[in-house]
């Protein structure tokens, strides 16, 4: 990770804080929405400006996804859920919603 990048904190997390927050506050019972409240517009454009500004100059991170499943572990998994595998934790319920995301998949 760069060094102008570590100091920042991610888009994602910010996110997350107020939101926690606003939770936290209805929580509690107390009647306040810091993120769609009236009282609260100015500091929200506020925080969205920030944001875009970071997107703009490239200071924000981009999300790190996982990696998607390869073909191979696929195919494992589907052999384990049809209980190809000679054995199988699963019951045949199990084995048949899992097979079916699969081929969802």
């Amino acid at each position: 990770m760069p060094a102008h990048q570590a100091a920042e904190y991610h888009r994602n997390t910010l996110i997350s804080r107020i939101g926690a927050v606003n939770r936290h506050l209805v929580d509690i019972g107390r009647n306040i929405d810091i993120v769609r409240g009236v009282n609260f517009k100015k500091v929200n454009r506020t925080l969205d400006g920030l944001l875009k500004e970071r997107t703009r100059t490239e200071v924000a991170r981009p999300t790190a996804h996982t990696e998607m499943i390869s073909p191979l572990h696929l195919t494992q998994i589907s052999t384990c859920l049809q209980g190809g595998s000679g054995y199988s934790p699963l019951t045949s319920s199990d084995r048949t919603y899992g097979t079916t995301w699969l081929s969802i998949l």
